[in-house]
């Protein structure tokens, strides 16, 4: 048997490997093999939360990360069973697909996207409910508390995008050594990664509502990376709007929350960059795989403001999101072809202009109130902020210089990749769903090791001065806000 890689173009961060036979084959053909369960905490590349891992006598990935299945074939008869019988007693398997056993025929690629747990498995499965929770590992905040919660705000989230389907719904949850928590959704439920303990219960209220809204709402059709800014907007969009409506996020902290997305945005480097540039370079760094997240965040909020004032609050981008969902649910294309038909049929030819111009990169300016009568618009001129390495250097310990950008101030100091980090000033750590990891000062202070001598090494973080746009409660948080 061979293996081969296949090729991977940039910013695709799978990459998938196929075993060929050597010699003609005929009747049933049996394969055995072994998977490595990588330990938890292992670092990796960044990308998606696909790989296997395990910790504490469970393991848990997608089936992306193991399974063997002959992608040639359009649909494939698969009858998949799990035997947990040589592990401990109490040993079970779950995945967002429903059942852990399978037997069905079914594309490859239905299949692949699939989280699961196994082994030393927690949770709940809650009867006469969509939603159910299950970890491994022990994670740093009250899971009864956050299961509630998130149980709560997915029936919300299923009655407002009118879904009939009633698919269960599966939060699994895994440790990781991200001090922020993380993750990814797939139809049917999220595989958690959880960090360090270091991010607030309101961010992670936001965080799982963004991911639970990808149950609802996924991608356009075509490449994901392409159109990811579709998928990920409205999940950023949804997350702040429908939770602060049903008054299950306080409006401080939607506010705040506000106030992240958009900082992230205007002070992105690429905040200009055509967005055909950044798909190829999605994975690539935090930059540019915040791009479809904030962006997209600012191109719907801008759009639901323009519906609102064209149809004298009649109409607002839900009935486009609705629209869209509409069609997918009744087999039509669900693609940018057709948000552009709703966009020229809602809008003229001003929807058409705004989606051509998000995505060339111009600049968007929400309107003062895109975020309602609560909040006030502010321009904002500072300088952009460039630490010219990793954030990671200072997160993930023991602190290591990582990530050093060729030619930033940080770089010309005199840094090197691989330092090792005795102490600094001027980086503050900040764990937010949507936002940069760390703070940094206009100047900063690194003391690194090398060999038996103490360095300091100090730079200047300030860029380019950039004008942006903050949105500001105008007499600070009440109740009855709404945008």
């Amino acid at each position: 048997m061979t293996m081969v890689l296949d090729y991977v173009p940039a910013g695709v961060p799978l990459q998938f490997r196929h075993f060929k036979a050597n010699r003609q084959t005929s009747g049933t053909i049996t394969v055995t093999y072994t998977a490595k369960v990588t330990p938890a905490f292992t670092p990796r590349k960044r990308g998606p939360s696909y790989d296997l891992r395990g910790t504490e006598g469970g393991a848990g990935g997608a089936y992306f990360s193991f399974l063997l299945l002959p992608l040639q074939a359009p649909k494939i008869d698969l009858n998949l069973v799990w035997d947990t019988s040589a592990l401990p007693s109490g040993a079970k398997t779950v995945s967002t697909s429903g059942p852990a056993n399978i037997k069905a025929q079914l594309a490859p690629m239905e299949v692949y996207p699939t989280f699961f747990l196994t082994g030393n498995v927690k949770g709940t499965e809650a009867e006469h409910s969509s939603f159910q929770a299950h970890w491994i590992g022990t994670p740093p905040f009250n899971t009864q508390t956050m299961t509630d919660w998130s149980s709560k705000t997915f029936g919300t989230l299923e009655a407002f995008f009118k879904d009939q389907d009633k698919t269960p719904y599966t939060l699994l949850m895994r440790p990781y050594t991200r001090p922020r928590d993380g993750g990814g959704a797939a139809r049917g439920g999220f595989m958690l990664e959880y960090g360090q303990g270091r991010m607030d219960d309101a961010s992670r209220r936001i965080m799982f509502a963004h991911e639970m809204i990808h149950h609802f709402v996924s991608g356009l059709d075509g490449d994901s990376s392409a159109v990811a800014w579709y998928g990920e907007g409205l999940a950023e969009f949804y997350k702040l709007r429908l939770t602060l409506d049903a008054g299950l996020i306080h409006v401080n902290d939607i506010g705040r929350e506000i106030g992240y997305m958009t900082r992230t945005y205007y002070a992105s480097s690429l905040v200009a960059t055509p967005y055909s540039d950044l798909a190829k370079a999605r994975w690539d760094g935090s930059d540019a795989q915040s791009i479809p997240y904030s962006r997209g965040f600012m191109y719907f909020v801008d759009l639901n403001a323009q519906i609102r004032t064209k149809s004298e609050g009649k109409r607002s981008l839900d009935n486009l999101v609705l629209a869209m969902l509409e069609r997918k649910r009744s087999g039509q294309p669900y693609d940018e072809t057709a948000w552009r038909a709703l966009l020229l049929d809602e809008l003229g030819a001003s929807g058409i202009e705004g989606l051509d111009q998000m995505l060339q990169g111009k600049v968007i300016i929400p309107t003062a109130d895109a975020f309602g009568q609560c909040f006030k618009r502010q321009v904002s001129n500072h300088p952009r902020t460039n630490l010219g390495m990793s954030e990671d250097s200072f997160l993930m310990t023991p602190y290591k210089v990582t990530g050093l950008i060729p030619g930033s101030a940080a770089d010309k100091s005199g840094l090197k990749d691989g330092d090792d980090i005795i102490s600094f000033t001027g980086v503050r750590e900040r764990i937010a769903h949507s936002a940069a990891n760390v703070v940094a000062d206009p100047k900063v202070d690194i003391v690194v090791q090398r060999g038996s001598t103490p360095t300091l090494f100090s730079f200047s973080t300030e860029d380019a001065v950039i004008t942006g746009y903050k949105w500001n409660f105008k007499n600070g948080p009440s109740d009855g806000c709404s945008f």
